[in-house]
């Protein structure tokens, strides 16, 4: 169900459809918090306001989630995202990773950070972290 809920907004974002987009992230977030699916729709909406143009809008949203969430990383890499794309802020970009492996100490997560080190030709930083 949350993944319709997030195609649905993808799609109507894509088709320049805000207003309707976020009528259904609002209902979205009311029947997702809290659960596991909430970080797909946090997502969909971070991307929705960067469509705005809201850009910090987008980094507070998925800055809320918690440590503590399984999805934890994919918002920090999302972060990373906004920050590399619509800012150009390579130290921010890295940060985010840096807070994942801080956070979630896995062998996936530290090659997903050697891999963004190496995206922003950081090839010294990127050996260390894998």
């Amino acid at each position: 169900r949350a993944s319709i809920f997030e195609m649905l907004v993808t799609r109507l974002t894509a088709m320049d459809r805000l207003t309707e987009a976020t009528k259904v992230v609002q209902d979205a977030i009311a029947e997702f918090a809290g659960t596991s699916e909430e970080v797909r729709i946090s997502i969909a909406n971070a991307e929705l306001s960067i469509k705005k143009g809201d850009v910090e809008q987008a980094l507070a949203i998925l800055q809320s989630m918690a440590p503590s969430n399984p999805h934890y990383a994919r918002s920090r890499v999302a972060m990373a995202d906004i920050y590399l794309k619509h800012r150009n802020d390579k130290k921010a970009f890295a940060r985010c990773y840096t807070q994942v492996v801080d956070k979630q100490p896995t062998v996936q997560n530290y090659l997903i950070f050697g891999d963004a080190l190496l995206s922003i030709h950081e090839p010294a930083d990127a050996v260390k972290a894998f």
